[in-house]
């Protein structure tokens, strides 16, 4: 007997699985009323000889099903900056085409430092209507650089860097400021950004706050970097001494990227039919506001981590910051027209904008200012960038090869990975010619020290 009914309730939870499976099918499941037409279906399905004759008695009693929106047939228009010294990735080509197929894609751009990422290429730009897209931003919300320069006495200015003992001591110096990766606690450091109201309005944010606290000021592993460049302006006005940095929103904007990525999943495919990692939220809607409140929290929390590293940096060296220049490069702007701009490892560079575009352990960086190219959403690239995978950079990496370009180039560095070597990276000159219609160079940052955090664990994104 209790086989029996354990057998029936079997067969009844299959139909309706199977009942669930076909009004899904037919695009049922996302309307306001599914739970009603669910239970009529269920109650009728015996009265109906096929699948067919019970959808067509569904539409009778509740109307037509709304099918899903599937992905266009051709990518929305997209320009690439190269040049033939650099590579080209297809894969990563690929995966920009992916993101504008989509239905609420607009247009996109490749940077010259394009390369493959997690569901958007490193270096892609891509502008959705009225939707915003986390794993577009993605999982080291608003990673960002910082630069600040400083008013340096005369020998320690940008000269006497070629003295390994001047080195030494902004190493030290630099050392004290930051700790990176998994596990860098800086209890006691303080910043106002702890008191913006959306750490508790937000339930996703507030589970995590104690945790941004406990990183507060702290680096990121992997490609973060606490470096002291030597600078000289391009219109030959000068030489000065900076700390550069580059890091996110560490441990806690890992977290948030990965459920706001997942969660876009989930809210978008109940419409449409897309690759997973693709996901969206319409920007008006709950979750598409929730999501814009933590990713513009997570943006000022950044600032403030590169804020009191560079305010340490100066307590600690005694030098006076002169000026202080940063921009996002993982991040989502919304313009007057309701587009969202998504940049996935991409400089902002709107008409005289000024932004920083790193080179590698050891190659130049550069100060920029853009000259607002329209055909490329008012961008440019991040970097250097890859080209090939961190996984063949480490088979490919020369320990003595990477000690004598260092020594050559006069750069005392620590904590440098076996895939963050210069040779990691494309030609970061070739990179910048590739560009020379997106942004003009102000200044070239010359690596003296670098610091990473390239053999910590990573808790954080990239």
């Amino acid at each position: 007997m209790g086989a029996r009914r354990e057998g029936k309730q079997e067969k009844m939870k299959n139909k309706s699985s199977d009942t669930h499976k076909l009004l899904k099918q037919h695009g049922y499941t996302w309307l306001p009323n599914y739970q009603e037409i669910a239970r009529w279906a269920a109650v009728h399905r015996e009265d109906y000889h096929s699948d067919v004759a019970l959808i067509q008695a569904v539409a009778a009693e509740f109307g037509s099903g709304r099918p899903k929106a599937g992905m266009r047939v051709k990518p929305q228009p997209y320009r690439l900056w190269s040049n033939p010294v650099l590579p080209l990735d297809e894969g990563a080509i690929g995966q920009l085409e992916t993101a504008l197929r989509l239905p609420v894609a607009v247009a996109g751009a490749g940077m010259p430092d394009l390369h493959r990422g997690y569901s958007l290429p490193i270096g892609g730009v891509v502008v959705l209507d009225h939707a915003i897209s986390p794993a577009f931003v993605g999982y080291d919300i608003s990673c960002m650089v910082m630069l600040t320069i400083f008013d340096t006495p005369k020998g320690m200015d940008a000269p006497a860097l070629v003295d390994p003992d001047v080195r030494e001591r902004y190493l030290r110096w630099v050392m004290k400021s930051t700790s990176f990766g998994l596990g860098s606690k800086t209890l006691g450091m303080e910043h106002a950004v702890m008191d913006h109201p959306d750490w508790l309005a937000i339930q996703q944010v507030r589970k995590l706050k104690l945790l941004a606290a406990s990183q507060l000021g702290s680096s990121g592993a992997g490609n973060h970097f606490a470096d002291i460049v030597a600078g000289s302006y391009a219109d030959g006005s000068g030489e000065f001494v900076a700390l550069l940095t580059h890091s996110g929103s560490r441990g806690i904007g890992n977290k948030l990227g990965h459920y706001y990525s997942h969660l876009a999943d989930e809210t978008a495919m109940q419409k449409n039919t897309f690759p997973g990692g693709y996901g969206w939220f319409e920007l008006n809607s709950a979750e598409g506001q929730e999501y814009l409140h933590a990713m513009q929290l997570m943006g000022a929390y950044s600032t403030a981590n590169h804020e009191l590293i560079h305010r340490r940096f100066a307590e600690v060296s005694g030098l006076a910051p002169v000026e202080m220049i940063t921009n996002r490069h993982n991040f989502a702007w919304v313009n007057e027209h309701g587009r969202v701009v998504h940049r996935k490892g991409a400089t902002p560079a709107g008409l005289g904008q000024l932004g920083i575009i790193p080179g590698s352990s050891g190659s130049d960086s550069f100060l920029v200012r853009g000259k607002g190219n329209a055909a490329s959403w008012d961008s440019a690239s991040h970097g250097a960038g890859r080209p090939w995978s961190r996984t063949e950079a480490k088979k490919r990496y020369d320990a003595r090869a990477f000690q004598q370009h260092m020594d050559r180039m006069g750069i005392a560095h620590f904590g440098v990975a076996h895939d963050e070597t210069v040779s990691a990276y494309k030609d970061i000159h070739a990179v910048m010619q590739a560009q020379s219609d997106l942004v003009d160079v102000v200044a070239t940052l010359r690596p003296r020290v670098v610091v990473m955090g390239g053999h910590q664990q990573a808790d954080d994104g990239d």
